[in-house]
């Protein structure tokens, strides 16, 4: 969920520096986009909240294979000289690791 909040500051932030300079639809299409998020966000707490135990189990798993992925991505990028796309998924592999910690220290069963 820390990486959808990431995701949603980010194009946030896009939308509000950039809105003179996109046309009508460019902005309601990242308008759309952030609305998404913001919806895929809430289903994830949802289920969490609704899910128990096993529900925690199930996305702690999810998030840890996240984490693979982010790293994997950051050095393919930095490898291609692209520093901002490797940046870019540093900060998403450190706001997942940020969120299982929080979540180990308030499930510490999980």
């Amino acid at each position: 969920m820390e990486v959808l909040r990431l995701e949603k500051q980010i194009l946030d932030k896009q939308i509000s520096q950039l809105k003179d300079s996109l046309s009508v639809t460019q902005t309601q299409t990242l308008r759309h986009k952030s609305a998404l998020i913001e919806e895929k966000l809430e289903l994830q707490q949802k289920k969490l909240r609704e899910g128990g135990i096993n529900a925690w189990k199930a996305y702690l798993a999810v998030v840890k294979k996240e984490v693979v992925g982010f790293e994997q991505e950051a050095r393919q990028y930095a490898r291609l000289g692209e520093v901002q796309k490797a940046e870019l998924f540093m900060n998403k592999k450190k706001c997942a690791e940020k969120e299982m910690a929080a979540i180990a220290a308030k499930i510490p069963n999980v």
